[in-house]
């Protein structure tokens, strides 16, 4: 994803993804890479089930990592324009 990838992380919600075989597949590859988020990254469809469930099961307690990722302020801040 793209647009509709960060309009999720921006409003909190973590993100998995598949890094497909396309390079339209892998748009949340890198916004996921560029928050140092790589354990979200699925290498198979059947790894991105695993991923999703594991995430799904642990939501009262999402890592640090991921929830500070996800946050408007680290995610989207723009440090060469301010």
């Amino acid at each position: 994803g793209g647009t509709t990838s960060c309009d999720a992380l921006y409003m909190g919600v973590p993100l998995v993804t598949w890094a497909g075989p396309t390079a339209l597949s892998r748009g949340g590859v890198s916004i996921l890479s560029a928050l140092d988020l790589q354990e979200l990254i699925a290498a198979t469809p059947e790894a991105y089930v695993e991923i999703a469930v594991k995430l799904a099961k642990d939501l009262p307690r999402l890592p640090a990592k991921v929830l500070s990722a996800c946050t408007p302020a680290r995610s989207f801040r723009n440090t060469r324009t301010s």
